[in-house]
Parts: structure tokens; C-alpha cells; sequence
């Protein structure tokens, strides 16, 4: 019974130092990346100000200073993303198959040598994730910006579209953005999730 005690308490003081030390590890990576997006947020504006009229007729898609704003906006609430969570769970996990190999190497040595013999082809696996995860997650970014663009430019001309009743034909190709935004949203989290289920 006393060593039952004794397990119990192993365990509870292991579950108290992984809260506290999970809890400080979130905070500090979620205080990184406001802090990182922050600077970035500012620079942008500063750089956006100091161009001239013209530099935004040759570096916006069809001369839309709104769709480079929501371009920026996208891309940064991205490096955020990246910032708080897949760069903390890409360390937690690493650490976590190290820890995994060292035990297995200490309790049972052929099965270490499988998860060694494994561990390329699940990288490839995962490389291959990767870049269906990247392919996507681009052509999301892209329709999620024309579809802000498209969005904007239509409530500027509100007036116009509406003594055209063209409010349809709007909602229509508005929806079309978002749903295929939507669909390689998906299929991005869908190859993110396969990648971490394989790892």
C-alpha cells in the first residue's frame, strides 16, 4: 500500500510540474508572437505610409491599395498562427519522440531499432504533407484576399450595385471566394492533422 502511495504522489507531482511548466511554456510563445507580429504590424504601416501614389498602382493586384492591406493582414495573422502554435507544438513534439527513442532504446532494444528503421519513411511522409500543406494554405491565402478585396470594392460602390441589382451577382462571387477559401482552408488543416497523426 505504501508504495501505491508513493506512486500516486510520483504522479501528481509529475502532472503539477507539467502544468506549471506546459502554462509559462504557452504564455511565453503566445507573448513572442504578439510581440513579433506587433513590430511587423508597425513596420508595415511605416513602409506603407512612406510610398508614393504610384508605387501602389505597380504593386497592388489591379491597383487595389486594399487588397495589399488585406494581403498584409492575412500574411501576418499567419506568422502569429505560426508563431504561438506550430513552432511550440514542432519543439514540444520533437522533444517528445527524442524522450519516446530514449525510453524505447532503455526498455526494449530491438524496438528502438524499428522505430529508427521507420523514422525516414515518416519523414518523407510528412515532407510530402508539408507540401500539399503549403499548396494549399497559399491558394487559401490568395482566395481569402481577393474575396476581402472583392468585398471592399463592392461596399465602396454599394450605390452603384444596387441601382444595378447586381446584389446577387455580388453576394454570389463573394461566396464563391469563401468557399473555396473555405475548402483549401480545410484540406490545409486536414494535411497538418495527418502530418501530426504520423508523427
Amino acid at each position: 500500500l505504501d508504495e501505491l502511495y508513493k506512486l500516486i504522489y510520483s504522479f501528481a507531482i509529475v502532472g503539477c510540474i507539467t502544468l506549471i511548466s506546459g502554462t509559462i511554456y504557452v504564455s511565453l510563445w503566445t507573448y513572442v508572437g504578439e510581440a513579433q507580429t506587433l513590430r511587423i504590424r508597425k513596420a508595415f504601416v511605416k513602409s506603407a505610409l512612406n510610398q508614393d501614389m504610384g508605387w501602389f498602382d505597380t504593386h497592388c493586384a489591379g491597383g487595389d491599395p486594399q487588397e495589399l492591406s488585406s494581403l498584409a493582414s492575412n500574411s501576418i495573422l499567419r506568422i502569429e498562427m505560426s508563431l504561438k502554435r506550430s513552432i511550440p507544438d514542432t519543439l514540444a513534439n520533437l522533444l517528445a519522440s527524442v524522450g519516446s527513442l530514449m525510453v524505447a532504446f532503455g526498455l526494449d532494444f530491438p524496438l528502438a531499432l524499428f522505430m529508427l528503421v521507420t523514422l525516414p519513411v515518416i519523414g518523407i511522409c510528412v515532407g510530402v504533407l508539408s507540401c500539399f500543406m503549403r499548396k494549399y494554405s497559399g491558394k487559401a491565402l490568395t482566395e481569402f484576399s481577393s474575396a476581402g478585396s472583392f468585398a471592399s470594392e463592392i461596399l465602396t460602390g454599394i450605390k452603384t450595385i444596387a441601382s444595378l441589382r447586381a446584389e446577387g451577382w455580388a453576394s454570389e462571387r463573394y461566396a464563391g471566394h469563401v468557399e473555396r477559401a473555405q475548402r483549401y482552408s480545410v484540406l490545409t488543416i486536414f494535411c497538418g492533422k495527418l502530418a501530426s497523426g504520423l508523427m
